[in-house]
């Protein structure tokens, strides 16, 4: 399963891309709410560049994430982390003044970046009119396709679940700590603690 995070996304109705209208309350939610429908892959789309939104980064194979003219300058873009989980850049609104300078802006801030394998293209698009939607999809296909040669599929995958496992056992042990500190005894070691009776360690 392959999710697509864009920021304000351009839309594309494709056969094998499975769109949803459900709203996830965190990021952990979207492999397993997602994971089981008869898709190749999945858009999730989100609202901005909160926390939740850059979280969600980490359930998906490929983040494109959508300025428009104007968008500002580039101490904000470092600010909300945008150059560090984008695979895929679209300066959408291309038709608009101001396009090219943001698209100039966002490759002279791209060319500062440590090479890693792969580098974000930055894709012109009009969503009202279709215009440059091809390309955005032929980038994600180009990342993914990336993203399985280079083995950074495979990983990111394992990250995924390593962080979803360390997540389950967080909430078992949470918990099994809320069972263990209510009742009598735990009362009793309570009163014996504050008396000095017992080390709180012992």
């Amino acid at each position: 399963m392959h999710a697509h995070v864009a920021q304000h996304a351009v839309r594309a109705d494709l056969d094998p891309v499975a769109q949803f209208d459900t709203a996830f309350e965190n990021a952990a939610d979207v492999d397993g709410d997602i994971a089981p429908a008869d898709k190749t892959a999945a858009h999730v789309e989100t609202v901005g560049v909160g926390q939740v939104e850059v979280e969600i980064v980490g359930s998906a194979d490929t983040c494109v994430v959508v300025v428009n003219p104007g968008w500002g300058d580039a101490v904000q873009a470092n600010k909300a982390g945008l150059m560090e989980i984008a695979d895929v850049f679209v300066v959408n609104k291309a038709d608009r003044a101001g396009a090219a300078e943001t698209q100039n802006d966002l490759e002279g801030m791209l060319s500062l970046k440590v090479a890693d394998g792969w580098r974000p293209p930055v894709v012109p698009a009009v969503a009202t009119s279709g215009e440059g939607v091809a390309d955005v999809w032929t980038a994600v296909a180009d990342h993914r396709r990336w993203l399985d040669e280079s083995g950074e599929g495979a990983r990111r995958r394992q990250g995924r679940v390593a962080a979803e496992l360390r997540s389950i056992i967080a909430v078992q042990l949470a918990a099994r700590a809320a069972k263990l500190g209510g009742g009598s005894r735990f009362e009793e070691l309570r009163d014996e603690v504050l008396a000095r009776d017992i080390d709180p360690w012992s």
